[in-house]
């Protein structure tokens, strides 16, 4: 079981492809996070797998049946959509918009069901509001809202989310920290549960945390790297791919809120020899001052003080456990 591209090949017209021989795989029960340059084709992929448009030559197999000869009602089912912007050509209030969810599985677009999802959203409060004046992240929230809806009213009596998938494109990207973190463990949960979540990401620091395999693609929309996110997101690969360094760093330290390794481009984490930020990067926060083996220092979100440090596939600590 899985959603595959098979020797796809694809273009929005004849003169030039997105898409030469593509085979792809997307396991059920785990986040594969779809990295690339802009124009690799990370979007068209998504579109292709939604049947949002049709290939040229290749297959596109949902658990080894053709995409094409499922119905739409059926396709809903075990499919959701999650464009990276949504647009609502009429003042629907947010209720409705995410009730759209329901349609598919011919259930009532309101209701406890509509609130709750709204509730696991922060937009509760919302509810009533036209859609169309919502912020973009608030507009990105309400539109997981509406694919969470009609996952779980598709189980159809099940647990779990077994023969689901999610396509979501760059769902977090006009979202503030905290709603995107409490997204990104949304998307967690679909996967435990089951769902296969496949999710263009650009923010490869959050997608090597958080992504439990990886697709990388070149601007030639070639797959340039697959497999376990730790060994596809490869700093050298990573290079080739996108054009700028990268480096592996790993949380130094003791804290509630430790994170495993993540990748990042050196340019943010890089210091002058006189020990300046360059201009180009954040300003690292007070705390302990980088290691001479890394000449780096970074942060995110604890309850104590820590450092980074570079790291590599055979330190200590390197390898995060599946």
């Amino acid at each position: 079981m899985a959603l595959k591209t098979i020797e796809l090949s694809f273009g929005y017209d004849r003169r030039k492809s997105v898409f030469e021989d593509l085979t792809t795989t997307v396991e059920p029960g785990v986040v594969t996070a779809l990295v690339g340059p802009n124009g690799s084709g990370k979007t068209t992929l998504l579109r292709l797998f939604a049947d949002l448009v049709k290939p040229r030559s290749g297959k596109i197999l949902l658990d080894d049946e053709p995409i094409g000869v499922l119905d739409a009602d059926d396709r809903s089912r075990r499919l959701a959509y999650l464009p990276a912007r949504s647009e609502v050509a009429f003042p629907y209030a947010l209720r409705t918009v995410v009730g759209f969810g329901l349609y598919a599985m011919g259930r009532d677009p309101g209701g406890a069901a509509v609130d709750e999802a709204l509730d696991r959203v922060d937009l509760l409060d919302r509810a009533g509001d036209p859609f169309g004046i919502l912020s973009s992240g608030q507009q990105q929230r309400a539109t997981l809202a509406r694919v969470l809806l009609q996952l779980d009213a598709a189980k159809s009596g099940r647990l779990d989310l077994e023969g689901q998938y999610l396509l979501a494109d760059e769902p977090t990207s006009a979202m503030d920290p905290k709603h995107a973190l409490e997204a990104i463990s949304q998307l967690k949960r679909l996967a435990r549960s089951g769902c296969g979540v496949l999710v263009v990401m650009h923010d490869l620091p959050t997608a090597s945390r958080v992504a439990d395999h990886a697709i990388v693609l070149n601007e030639r929309g070639q797959v340039a790297g697959v497999g376990p996110a730790f060994t596809a997101l490869d700093p050298g690969l990573l290079e080739g791919v996108f054009g700028v360094g990268f480096q592996r760093y790993r949380y130094v330290g003791t804290s509630e809120n430790q994170v495993p390794e993540v990748i990042v481009p050196t340019a943010l984490r890089t210091r002058r020899d006189d020990g300046e930020p360059p201009a180009s990067g954040p300003t690292p926060p007070p705390g302990p001052a980088p290691s001479p083996a890394s000449g780096a220092t970074g942060h995110l979100p604890a309850k104590a003080p820590f450092a980074w440090e570079q790291s590599t596939p055979d330190a200590p600590g390197s390898e995060r456990g599946r």
